[in-house]
């Protein structure tokens, strides 16, 4: 159990550039992104608007 929360946690650390880029390019897909327009969504999302890496 403690090897799968290390490689968890490994797979947040590794992909941490990408989860930004992820959250707009899901705000952009139309019955997905009416969802994450909800106040909620959108303050987690704003968080990480301007730590875009380039695609």
């Amino acid at each position: 159990i403690v090897g799968m929360m290390i490689e968890t946690y490994g797979f947040f650390v590794l992909f941490s550039g990408f989860w930004p880029t992820l959250a707009v390019f899901l705000q952009k897909i139309p019955v997905v992104g009416w969802l994450f327009q909800h106040p909620l969504f959108r303050s987690f999302f704003d968080r990480f608007r301007g730590k875009r890496v380039p695609v």
